[in-house]
This record gives structure tokens, C-alpha cells and sequence, in this order.
């Protein structure tokens, strides 16, 4: 699955952790106040309803981005039969 990313729309305040790995692309990372440079290799943590976004872009990015799973709603039960 892919997405395509238009700069310049807004910051997203996701209602779960995150983390992004920046596979391929340069460009700059905004989290709440902080802004800093993102890379080939980098990888970002952003916590829950945190304001974050990608922004000045210099080459396309490729990211692998992970969600977590705060609450389980279903109960696995394992016995013997």
C-alpha cells in the first residue's frame, strides 16, 4: 500500500505511537516544536496526539511507518482440546 504525500497540508495528530524509517528521500521532520533533518536511515518516534509532518522535501521520500496497538478489544484464550 502506498500514499501519496502533498507537502504543506497541515501536521497530523495521530491517535497512536509511530515510528517512521526513512528508507530512501531527504527532506526535514516537524514534532510539536521540534524540526530536524531526516535521512536515508532515519528513524523517528513520534508519541500519540503529537503534532508532527514532513516538510521541505529536497528528494522524494520512501518511509516504512509503524502503529501501535494500545488496546487490545479481544481476548485470546489457548487450552488443550
Amino acid at each position: 500500500m502506498s500514499y501519496l504525500y502533498v507537502e504543506g497540508i497541515g501536521r497530523d495528530y495521530g491517535i497512536e505511537d509511530e515510528i517512521y524509517h526513512v528508507v530512501q528521500g531527504e527532506g526535514r521532520f516537524c514534532i510539536e516544536n521540534e524540526d530536524f533533518e531526516v535521512q536515508q536511515g532515519s528513524i523517528i518516534y513520534v508519541p500519540a496526539h503529537a503534532a508532527h509532518k514532513f516538510h521541505s522535501i529536497t528528494q522524494d521520500l520512501t518511509i516504512l511507518v509503524v502503529f501501535s496497538c494500545r488496546v487490545f478489544t479481544t481476548r485470546i484464550s489457548l487450552r488443550s482440546v
